[in-house]
């Protein structure tokens, strides 16, 4: 049973990673970082980890750039809930 729970622990904390990650792409999305920078930073993952970076970045930067800050607010909160319920709904 303390397997399963930490099991259950681990893959929380990968998807508050992930989340996390989410969550700072589409600040910078509504900060309007261009689109160049973030491919650039995709250089430093490798593998998984990059694929995973630049299919978050292109789903972010298909959304738009709202024009308010409880607007833009809203919208990253959204997005990094997203990440981390498809995170958890991955293994169940």
């Amino acid at each position: 049973m303390a397997s399963i729970e930490k099991t259950k622990i681990d893959e929380s904390n990968v998807c508050e990673g992930i989340a996390a990650l989410a969550e700072e792409v589409m600040q910078q999305r509504q900060d309007n970082t261009p689109l160049q920078i973030q491919k650039r930073i995709a250089l430093e993952f490798e593998g998984d980890s990059k694929d995973l970076y630049e299919f978050i970045v292109e789903e972010a930067y298909q959304q738009p750039v709202l024009n308010t800050d409880l607007g833009k607010q809203q919208m990253i909160e959204k997005y990094r809930k997203h990440y981390f319920e498809l995170c958890m709904s991955e293994d169940t």
